[in-house]
């Protein structure tokens, strides 16, 4: 009677999971890929590009205020 009663309460919570993947969708299942979009995404590509190359070129040294100015071979 125990093994029952957890069969059923395990089918009870798996029916829903298996409900939603089975619902007949192809929405998310090897759908073919609309074309529209390789323009849109050249031109952003390009405009970022373009973006970038307007921006003046900076040099920046992150650990430049850990790095002293003495002599490198004192031990710590």
């Amino acid at each position: 009677m125990r093994l029952l009663t957890i069969v059923t309460i395990i089918a009870a919570l798996a029916a829903p999971a298996f409900a939603q993947d089975m619902a007949g969708s192809n929405k998310h299942h090897g759908a073919p890929k609309k074309n529209t979009e390789q323009p849109k995404t050249q031109a952003n590509d390009k405009d970022y590009k373009a973006a970038l190359d307007r921006l003046p070129q900076q040099k920046h040294d992150p650990w430049g205020t850990v790095r002293s100015s003495g002599n490198s071979d004192k031990p710590r």
